[in-house]
């Protein structure tokens, strides 16, 4: 990718993230609470309950830190 497809990338992206963060804005606490117990449901199913409910601060922490290399990454131009 060069530098411009990066650009435009980005762009599309924040787009998309605008775009949900309305449709979660008009959304009913109803539905939110609806996808939050689906997304718990999954967990268990996975057997990941009892490893989320011990390492979640952890796992947030580490998954900032590689959204921030990412994001810094890409601010750089794409190159490491």
């Amino acid at each position: 990718m060069d530098k411009e497809q990066v650009r435009e990338f980005v762009r599309r992206w924040r787009e998309v993230e605008a775009l949900e963060e309305r449709e979660v804005k008009e959304m009913s606490v109803e539905v939110k609470f609806r996808r939050l117990l689906a997304v718990q449901q999954l967990a268990r199913g996975l057997g990941l309950s009892s490893t989320l409910a011990g390492e979640e601060a952890t796992a947030e922490r580490e998954v900032r830190l590689r959204w921030r290399r990412l994001r810094e990454t890409i601010s750089r131009g794409g190159s490491n």
